[in-house]
């Protein structure tokens, strides 16, 4: 019966590492998506703020007539 029961609580303590396995990964992989999110979500503000910048300079040149928007940004 002991053997039996030595098996039994390998099999239980596999079960919790494996379950604490599971959950270590989901972390990650939580982890991972939110930094992935968060750089991509970096990365379209900065383009965003240059197409702003562009466009500013582009229409205080015309404004001023000493452009057109071939121009912007030289």
């Amino acid at each position: 019966m002991s053997e039996r029961r030595a098996a039994q609580q390998a099999l239980s303590e596999r079960r919790r590492l494996f379950g604490h396995l599971v959950q270590a990964q989901e972390t990650e992989r939580r982890r991972i998506a939110w930094d992935v999110h968060d750089d991509s979500i970096q990365a379209m503000v900065a383009v965003g703020m240059r197409l702003q910048l562009l466009e500013e300079r582009g229409a205080r040149g015309l404004r001023r007539g000493t452009g057109s928007p071939r121009h912007v940004g030289t």
